[in-house]
């Protein structure tokens, strides 16, 4: 499953996925990693190892995006406001419907 999700965030695509899309699709692999009630340190340890090779363009390290994004996904399951506030943030970052209907669409039906 990570090395789908690898190849979805590639800088080699068709069209390349920008720093904020990539941003919310990890926030979306997330949401759906935390469908459990259950996002462990050891987990986002090993998705920050095998996430590794991105192409992160961000200031800040994918580890710490990680680290800072978790919280935010446990929250959002435990608060109805704060679900539908993470749910806009992913939607206003895939900003055009291509975005959000079709690489995370299609790419996470493969999942």
């Amino acid at each position: 499953m990570l090395e789908r999700f690898k190849k979805l965030l590639r800088k080699d695509p068709p069209q390349p996925a920008l720093q904020p899309q990539r941003e919310a699709l990890v926030d979306l692999l997330l949401l759906g990693m935390y469908t459990d009630h259950l996002l462990s340190v050891a987990e986002g340890d090993l998705l920050a190892a095998k996430l590794g090779d991105l192409p992160w363009e961000s200031g800040q390290a994918l580890s710490i995006y990680l680290q800072v994004n978790m919280p935010k996904i446990r929250m959002a399951y435990e608060n109805l406001p704060s679900r539908l506030q993470l749910l806009q943030s992913i939607r206003d970052r895939l900003p055009t419907l291509e975005t959000r209907q079709g690489m995370p669409t299609k790419n996470c039906r493969n999942f």
